[in-house]
């Protein structure tokens, strides 16, 4: 399943910036897959709260994460 969130921005909505990770790994090492996510996870949490106290970003933001990079 892919996920993802959008923001719209403020000033220049059709400016999108794109963040993202894959979820999935060959075997059981998760080195390759989870540093993305986590990143993009604790992004998220940020700007989550940032709009919370009123912030808006001037350009979209546009936050995915996905299966299947590996195949």
């Amino acid at each position: 399943m892919n996920v993802y969130g959008y923001i719209e921005g403020s000033e220049f909505p059709d400016e999108i910036i794109m963040l993202g990770a894959h979820r999935d790994a060959w075997g059981f090492g998760a080195c390759d897959d989870i540093s993305g996510t986590v990143t993009v996870t604790e992004t998220a949490k940020s700007i989550s709260k940032l709009i919370d106290i009123g912030w808006k970003p001037r350009r979209s933001i546009m936050l995915g994460s996905w299966d299947g990079e590996e195949w």
